[in-house]
């Protein structure tokens, strides 16, 4: 990376050179010396024509390939840029689930929601609030573009469509309940995404199994 970085910057010191150099060339002696000569130029003015054409042709080419070296380093830089973020986001999506206390609230969900008496306790709608405002901050930084959304919804389906299943009823009367239409809307959109992805990765696994005539 380095050295294409610093091919980069010789090949622009390097048109920079040729172009000041060519230009130096191309001056008049003096102004003097124009205006008191009435003799014609010699021809010999075509071949210096023609060898300031291929200079010209050359310091085209030397920039046509800083541009290309540059456009390489940059996407690679952006690769790698972008890699860095998933990565970090993917670690950060994992602390939030991956707690002893996220697990034991999803197990929560899984077994013992469907159990309890309606309405809920106080502290059986603390726990639905615990688990949708992860999901919920998880799926704003996704639609942010913070987070790389179709990666965390495809690698976490299953826990976040079984979660928004789970508490879909209960947050549905906690909108009711505090007025807000928009109560874990984020997390709304996340299921939406996850369900998405899911049907698409299992309609190419259908066509992969398709016999092929």
């Amino acid at each position: 990376m380095e050295l294409l970085k610093s091919m980069s910057v010789g090949l622009i010191i390097a048109i920079v050179s040729i172009a000041g150099s060519t230009e130096s060339r191309s001056q008049p002696t003096s102004i003097g010396a124009a205006q008191t000569s009435s003799t014609p130029l010699p021809t010999t003015n075509v071949p210096q024509s023609v060898s300031i054409a291929s200079v010209a042709q050359l310091l085209q080419a030397l920039a046509d390939v800083g541009v290309f070296i540059y456009v390489v380093v940059f996407a690679k830089d952006l690769r790698e840029s972008i890699k860095g973020r998933h990565l970090d986001g993917m670690k950060y999506v994992r602390e939030i689930i991956s707690t002893p206390e996220a697990a034991e609230l999803r197990r929560w969900v899984r077994q013992d929601l469907g159990s309890e008496n309606r309405p809920l306790s106080s502290d059986a709608i603390e726990k639905v609030r615990r688990i949708g405002r992860d999901f919920d901050h998880i799926g704003l930084l996704c639609r942010k573009g913070l987070l790389p959304a179709d990666i965390i919804a495809t690698t976490y389906n299953r826990n976040i469509t079984s979660m928004w299943s789970g508490l879909n009823q209960t947050i549905m009367e906690l909108r009711i309940n505090e007025g807000d239409d928009d109560y874990f809307a984020e997390f709304e959109w996340l299921d939406n995404l996850a369900i998405q992805n899911e049907a698409a990765h299992q309609a190419l696994v259908r066509q992969a199994r398709m016999p092929k005539w």
